[in-house]
């Protein structure tokens, strides 16, 4: 999964777009005081990461850890808006990020080129992150599930960057839908099992409570014209006998 973002200063109005999640193409995002910009830091297996405007060489150390700026899908509200840089272009205020869209692509784990294995970068850092938190709250095998995402073991990196809760919501979801399945193939997924069961019963009762309100405003004409029916043929009935006396 990945999501389309715009950095956005809310002082000068100036934008970088970013699409973040992409493990396996992008290595980083680069905060460039020379480029004035966020730009990507694409993957380049046994190639020492540079800014890609400037060229600038880079540890991986200084890429940009956005875990905590950006806010899940679908809230406003980042867990830590402090981390987000200040604008490179007028330096007056913080950036804020906002998401535009949520991408699926399909599963990378059965390429057979993996430039990413090996490598300790701030993308895949991030993800690791995130899928090794879930799988302690969960009981998971963490093993099993690097294996399905065509992961190696974290390195260091992923110790000391911050828990992403826009990618652990969506990495989540999908481990649900996937590991609670019956025959999933995976260890230890009755908490995934429960956690998909509860989802569904809450799924439900949405459903019901929305097909509730649509048919309210039905059910009540129904029943205001099954009342005003009875009216008329009362005084139908009442305009017979007076006129049959």
């Amino acid at each position: 999964m990945a999501y389309s973002v715009t950095a956005r200063c809310p002082a000068c109005g100036e934008e970088d777009g970013l699409l973040i999640g992409m493990w396996w193409t992008v290595r980083g995002y680069c905060v460039c005081s020379a480029c004035r910009r966020i730009l990507p830091v694409p993957l380049a297996q046994n190639a020492e990461p540079s800014c890609p405007g400037c060229h600038r060489a880079l540890l991986d150390d200084e890429l940009f850890d956005w875990s905590g700026c950006i806010p899940r899908w679908g809230r406003e509200a980042p867990t830590d808006p402090s981390s987000a840089p200040i604008c490179l272009r007028c330096g007056a205020a913080r950036v804020v990020f906002e998401m535009h869209a949520h991408l699926n692509y399909a599963s990378v784990s059965g390429q057979k080129e993996k430039p990413w294995i090996g490598l300790d970068t701030m993308e895949k850092a991030i993800f690791q992150r995130v899928l090794s938190a879930l799988c302690e709250e969960h009981g998971l095998v963490l093993s099993e599930w690097l294996a399905y995402y065509g992961l190696d073991p974290p390195g260091r990196l992923a110790s000391v960057v911050g828990l992403s809760e826009a990618i652990r919501y969506e990495t989540e979801t999908h481990m649900v839908n996937v590991g609670g399945r019956p025959g999933s193939g995976f260890s230890d997924t009755d908490s995934l099992t429960q956690r998909q069961r509860k989802w569904r019963e809450e799924m439900d009762r949405r459903e019901g409570e929305h097909l509730a309100k649509l048919w309210a405003p039905r059910r009540a004409a129904s029943r205001l014209r099954i009342a005003f029916d009875a009216l008329v043929d009362g005084i139908l009935d009442v305009l017979g006998k007076v006129l049959n006396a």
